[in-house]
């Protein structure tokens, strides 16, 4: 005899109603899957625990639907976590780039640095060694004189 489950989700008459029925043309009489009754309350908890383990509460169907759900879900949340990783990998990516820049931006500041100090030495070599034959040239120029004056 084929019975047919039915669902019952309205709380306040769950308690009143059987689960299962005697299929309808087929002589009656049917008895019902244990006497179950389920409230609304009881079916969330039968959805979301019972169904996996053969439960007569809910249909092939029902279970199909509920697991390709429960399949989405798992995939949005391995997307989500695949785009937080990479998000994340993203900001790493940045900061490193940002103190690499940061780092040969010193660098160039510090070899210009560096190139100026040479090139004020260079200068200041430069200046004392004019000085220097200024002096010497001097020097040299009083002898001369004195030595053309004999």
């Amino acid at each position: 005899m084929k019975c047919v489950t039915w669902i019952v989700l309205v709380g306040s008459l769950a308690p009143f109603v059987p689960v299962c029925h005697a299929c309808p043309g087929q002589g009656g009489g049917g008895t019902s899957t244990g006497g179950a009754v389920s409230t609304g309350a009881g079916l969330s908890s039968s959805l979301s625990t019972g169904f996996a383990t053969g439960s007569s509460l809910v249909s092939p169907a029902v279970q199909q639907a509920l697991l390709q759900q429960r399949a989405y879900q798992q995939a949005l949340q391995q997307q989500a976590l695949q785009l937080q990783a990479l998000q994340q990998q993203y900001l790493q990516q940045q900061a490193t780039q940002q103190r690499i820049q940061l780092a040969e931006l010193k660098q160039q500041e510090r070899e210009r640095r560096i190139a100026l100090r040479k090139e004020r030495a260079a200068e200041k070599l430069a200046n004392q060694e004019a000085a220097r034959l200024r002096n010497l040239a001097r020097r040299s120029q009083p002898d001369t004189q004195i030595a053309s004056s004999q």
